[in-house]
């Protein structure tokens, strides 16, 4: 089940990191770092919870 929860949060990522392309491609560099580090930080903690904190 928590590998199915993942795939979705995957997914559910797939948006943002369009977003970073698109600031990439007018040269927002700052704007595609802070979303980067979003991304990142959402897989992780996500990941986190769902893998690492079993009750």
């Amino acid at each position: 089940m928590n590998m199915i929860i993942m795939m979705l949060i995957i997914g559910m990522v797939a948006y943002p990191i369009s977003y970073t392309n698109y600031n990439l491609s007018i040269k927002n560099r700052l704007g595609a770092l802070g979303m980067l580090l979003l991304i990142v930080a959402t897989l992780v903690i996500s990941s986190y919870v769902l893998f690492f904190l079993r009750n």
